[in-house]
């Protein structure tokens, strides 16, 4: 990979245990759940990990898409949105770091499917 991987946010909908093996393959993530941010709307989850400079990965690709897609036409920036589908936590981490592997470049206003 040409870059470093980026910071990684965490939505509440994806296990912790995914945020566990991620540190572990030597990631630096946060979870919703140690922000304090259970609960939150998805556009409030975006504009955290917006502000602290992370892509932010989840498993709501419904409502994450079309949020991406809003703040894209509407000339809003982000860090970057990974969707995964919901699979066992080992899979998901699988997901996410093949992907990150294959990025040549930046993730900042990119909506991506980690579906293989």
């Amino acid at each position: 990979m040409a870059n470093p991987e980026p910071p990684l946010y965490l939505d509440e909908c994806v296990a912790l245990e995914v945020g566990e093996r991620l540190r572990r393959a030597g990631l630096d993530v946060v979870t919703a759940h140690e922000c304090g941010t259970l609960g939150a709307s998805d556009e409030a989850q975006l504009e955290l990990a917006t502000r602290m400079g992370r892509v932010l990965v989840t498993h709501n690709a419904r409502h994450f898409a079309l949020l991406g897609r809003e703040w894209f036409l509407s000339g809003r920036r982000h860090a970057g949105i990974i969707i995964v589908p919901l699979c066992p936590p080992s899979e998901v981490c699988a997901r996410v770091l093949k992907l990150l592997a294959s990025q040549r470049s930046s993730l900042e206003d990119q909506v991506l499917w980690a579906s293989e």
